[in-house]
């Protein structure tokens, strides 16, 4: 069995091999990056060599479907080891002394949205609805400049703290009141997972596999603008009973890995 674990050119490596079957994974949103457009010509004539092409989301199959229609396609969400997961999030005893503490995780890229999340705590402070709360950034990446900046410009300092990469962010996700996920498109969203099996509420905008993997209850799906993220904000900031309620339905929430492994396991089967 060839797997191409990745979207793009290794496809091609893998179809043209001679194993007897053969797998193409997909991890893009191709309705906001096609890796594969300058060459359709010939990813049309590669993905028929294909068994199975599995997307890691509905949303994700949908979107790529719509670029190749016909191909032959299954959905296996991402897998990730909650009880893991859990232990990491004790290994720290963190403690935050603001009334409300707001955390997000991601590498600090266009793709996740944090320089238009520091325009929106601008609009925020300047509307003075963020005494007594902190955001905490979680991450590095090629934006981490452009979004310092923007928060040193707006002087924004005491309210949004970059903490740089770290192996470790469960203790703080753990710790925190709510979890912020401000996405301009993300194909599945493990970081919104991670938060709700710590049983933390999630805000997060309205990105293509979002209301696969996080029902209602356990936070807020908002539109995916600066309004939709400022109004989402507003609401927890104004409401605390909210995120109390999120946190009570997120006691009863429970993350199935082995139904997942399950179907990884039928897909490596050769009869």
């Amino acid at each position: 069995i060839e797997i191409a674990f990745k979207d793009g050119f290794p496809a091609l490596f893998t179809a043209y091999g001679n194993s007897i079957k053969k797998y193409h994974w997909l991890h893009t949103d191709y309705s906001m990056y096609d890796c594969t457009a300058k060459y359709r010509k010939t990813f049309r004539k590669t993905y028929p060599y294909f068994d199975k092409i599995i997307g890691i989301s509905h949303a994700v199959v949908n979107n790529f479907q719509e670029k190749y229609p016909g191909t032959n396609c299954t959905v296996i969400y991402n897998m990730i080891d909650a009880d893991k997961i859990r232990d990491k999030s004790l290994e720290k005893d963190v403690n935050f002394t603001e009334k409300l503490n707001l955390i997000s995780v991601g590498r600090i890229h266009n793709m996740k949205g944090y320089d238009r999340l520091v325009d929106v705590f601008a609009k925020l402070e300047q509307g003075h609805k963020l005494s007594d709360v902190k955001l905490r950034i979680i991450g590095s990446g090629p934006d981490l400049e452009l979004v310092k900046s923007k928060i040193e410009a707006y002087g924004l300092q005491n309210k949004i703290e970059l903490l740089g990469a770290m192996k470790n962010p469960f203790p703080y996700v753990k710790a925190s009141d709510a979890f912020l996920m401000c996405s301009r498109y993300e194909p599945f969203g493990l970081v919104v997972l991670e938060a709700m099996i710590l049983k933390t509420p999630v805000i997060s905008t309205d990105v293509a596999s979002i209301s696969e993997i996080m029902d209602k209850k356990y936070g807020m799906i908002v539109p995916n603008d600066e309004e939709g993220l400022y109004e989402g904000i507003c609401k927890i900031i104004e409401n605390p009973k909210l995120l109390k309620n999120y946190r009570e339905q997120l006691s009863n929430y429970h993350y199935d890995i082995q139904e997942i492994i399950n179907q990884i396991e039928i897909l490596l089967t050769i009869n």
